[in-house]
């Protein structure tokens, strides 16, 4: 009578112990992917950052792609983003992102002036970017979040 007993319920902790493998451990992350445009076109080569909208929580970082996809990440580490309430900020890459060390803080002899409006303006309209006036809200389990910015 034992052995009747003891099979099944190894079974039932060997299928439980899967089933957490497979959940992932019960990750609070939610994943977040989505599609960056400007003016329908893709924003390629762009950061964004979730900021936690409130004084608690972790901000989630990602760039796009030549599609304007990105993904994102709370750390090297974890993939994700907690659920909840976000200010969405989307940027133009650093001048280190063009192999460039000290940025010059405006046109000189070296970077004439249209040579460094055309590799320092921000691609990215302010109110997207450092005044941000997106918002995002990310759910338990896997979020599709895109995002269609406008120029004007």
């Amino acid at each position: 009578m034992n052995g009747q007993i003891a099979r099944p319920l190894a079974a039932l902790t060997l299928a439980a112990g899967f089933s957490l493998i497979l959940t992932g451990c019960g990750s609070d992350y939610a994943s977040v992917e989505g599609t960056i445009t400007l003016d329908g076109s893709p924003l390629s080569n762009v950061s964004v950052v979730f900021e936690p909208r409130g004084t608690e929580g972790t901000s989630a970082f990602g760039s796009t792609d030549s599609n304007g996809y990105y993904e994102l990440l709370t750390t090297e580490e974890q993939s994700g983003a907690m659920p909840g309430e976000y200010v969405v900020r989307v940027r133009s890459p650093e001048p280190a992102f063009f192999g460039i060390e000290n940025e010059p803080e405006s046109p000189t002899a070296e970077a004439p002036e249209a040579e460094f409006n055309e590799k320092y303006v921000n691609a990215v309209p302010e109110k997207y970017s450092a005044g941000s006036e997106l918002t995002a809200t990310v759910e338990p389990g896997s979020n599709t979040i895109d995002f269609d910015l406008t120029g004007d």
